[in-house]
């Protein structure tokens, strides 16, 4: 047997341990099957690359309407994708101006993304009637732990037909005829923020004498422009940051010809970076009673 004879034989050996090694060890211990976790990590990276693409969408076609599934190639990849991880492919609804999308985790949780710029997980269905449903466009947020706020006072003024929780070292100050001040120093009505003054919540009302709707004020009001859709209880009310003020403003209009306003501040830049949580966290306990 000749000396390349022998070298051939000897790779041709090597090559068929190589196959049926790897074939036997294949079968008797098969490649771990992805973990849910990593699953839905790849399932939620798919859905915020949607949301860059949803914008490049707008930008290009100045609306949402053909976003889904089927727009173009990245779309499909995306969906395919978040299909292969969680089992089914995200539901998305759209209009001219909004949109919003969904999909289910294997951990039982839902991933929303929207047009207000939402990136949210809940463990509520943003599909329910005035979320994300094809009418409206929002995603829920977060909703905080049950005993976040238990040891919270709770105002319910009946005449305007509200109720409202604060933390108990706060005081409240009625005066029904204009506004309710909620603050964590008791001056009751300084004509601008003290400067020991460092959270504020005023709420008060206005006419809505031409009965606009949320969305037409959103486009059209000076005070809603720049604001965002946001569920609050079961209502849909706009929440707009104003950085110069600086200020929390949420909006709310109701059928009894109102637009209700909740109107968070604090004295400095400095205070209103420290409270803002503390204000936003007082304005979500907002409810009407009726």
């Amino acid at each position: 047997m000749t000396t390349k004879t022998k070298i051939l034989i000897g790779i041709l050996v090597v090559i068929n341990i190589l196959i049926f090694g790897n074939l036997i060890y294949w079968i008797v211990i098969p490649p771990p099957p992805p973990l849910p976790r990593a699953q839905d990590a790849r399932a939620i990276a798919d859905m915020s690359q949607m949301k860059v693409k949803a914008e490049m969408v707008y930008e290009e076609e100045r609306n949402y309407t053909s976003l889904d599934c089927d727009h173009d190639e990245d779309m499909r990849m995306l969906c395919n994708d978040i299909e292969k991880q969680v089992g089914v492919k995200p539901t998305i609804h759209q209009s001219e101006k909004e949109y919003c999308a969904y999909v289910k985790l294997n951990k039982g949780e839902y991933f929303c993304i929207d047009s207000a710029g939402t990136i949210e997980e809940t463990i509520i269905n943003p599909g329910k009637i005035n979320y994300c449903d094809g009418t409206t466009f929002i995603c829920l947020r977060k909703q905080e732990p049950e005993n976040e706020t238990a040891d919270w006072k709770t105002y319910r003024n009946e005449l305007w037909g509200y109720e409202i929780r604060y933390p108990e070292k706060f005081y409240l100050i009625e005066d029904k005829r204009f506004s309710i001040r909620i603050s964590n120093v008791s001056d009751p009505w300084p004509q601008d923020l003290g400067p020991h003054e460092k959270a504020t919540i005023d709420i008060y009302r206005f006419p809505n004498e031409e009965n606009h709707s949320l969305d037409y004020l959103l486009s059209h009001q000076v005070d809603f422009i720049g604001g965002k859709k946001i569920i609050i209880g079961k209502e849909t009310a706009v929440r707009k940051i104003n950085e110069e003020f600086p200020g929390i403003f949420t909006y709310f209009v109701q059928d009894d010809g109102y637009i209700y306003v909740l109107r968070g501040a604090s004295s400095t830049e400095e205070n209103f970076a420290q409270y803002r949580e503390l204000i936003e966290k007082i304005e979500d306990t907002f409810r009407f009673l009726y």
